[in-house]
């Protein structure tokens, strides 16, 4: 009966000692599975960054193929001090050159010794800036025909500036100097020019 008295007091002992490292056991391996998800989540946000960042960079490829605008004016000054309507197409390049289209006609005959009574001249333009169209100086040269008597050839040299007045419609001062060949006109005409300038999303006709 003594010896049965032991073994029951040790048997409640040792039941007790098993029973707290069982329960630090469940409780080490309940840590591991915590860890285990913190790691997963983790690698989930870094996937969504990832694909927030992808729409960035096709916005920026498609705001480097963007094409350029055109422009067109018209002189003010020649038009209000003979009355000689031009008109002006500038369409600029890849390379950083605009091609230049020009037409003008003066109805009134007052005037038409010194500027023709029509004429067409094209050429280019170039600014004096290595990003194209931000200093806005420039160099254009144009060559053409131009009618008083008859067609005669006609070169057209000019240096001016563009200045931004609202948005879409520019201000262009210039110096230029008309030689034309004709017979009975021997001297280069020299002026300044204010053009009024407006540009456009689009281009007038298919082939401009």
């Amino acid at each position: 009966m003594r010896i049965f008295n032991i073994l029951l007091l040790i048997f409640v002992f040792t039941n007790g000692f098993f029973s707290q490292t069982l329960f630090e056991s469940d409780s080490s391996s309940s840590g591991v599975t915590t860890n285990v998800q913190t790691v997963t989540v983790s690698t989930g946000s870094k996937s969504s960054m990832d694909a927030k960042e992808e729409p960035q960079v096709k916005k920026t490829n498609l705001n480097k193929n963007k094409a350029p605008k055109r422009y067109v004016s018209t002189n003010l000054e020649s038009l209000i001090l003979r009355g000689d309507i031009q008109l002006m197409y500038e369409t600029p390049q890849q390379t950083g050159w605009s091609s230049i289209l020009l037409f003008h006609v003066n109805p009134q005959s007052e005037f038409n010794d010194s500027t023709g009574d029509i004429g067409v001249l094209g050429g280019g333009r170039m600014y004096f800036d290595e990003q194209f169209m931000s200093s806005d100086v420039y160099l254009q040269g144009l060559a053409g025909f131009n009618h008083f008597d008859d067609w005669d050839l006609m070169i057209a040299v000019e240096i001016g500036q563009r200045f931004k007045w609202k948005q879409g419609v520019f201000i262009d001062l210039a110096f230029a100097v008309n030689r034309s060949y004709a017979d009975d006109k021997k001297d280069p005409m020299a002026y300044l020019k204010a053009n009024l300038t407006f540009s456009l999303d689009q281009s007038l006709l298919p082939f401009l």
